[in-house]
């Protein structure tokens, strides 16, 4: 099971997701993160830091 939240990238916000699937959640996390943060280029910063 894979989980991301806001708080734990130093957002303030409560928004959390929690998937089977990594690449969705993934996805989905990064997708809110642009969106409601307007950090655009999060999921390139997020894949660097799994790499």
């Amino acid at each position: 099971m894979i989980k991301y939240t806001c708080r734990d990238y130093d957002f303030d916000c409560d928004f959390e997701i929690e998937s089977e699937d990594g690449i969705e959640a993934i996805d989905a996390f990064c997708a809110h993160i642009s969106k409601e943060h307007g950090k655009e280029d999060f999921k390139k910063d997020l894949d660097e830091k799994l790499d």
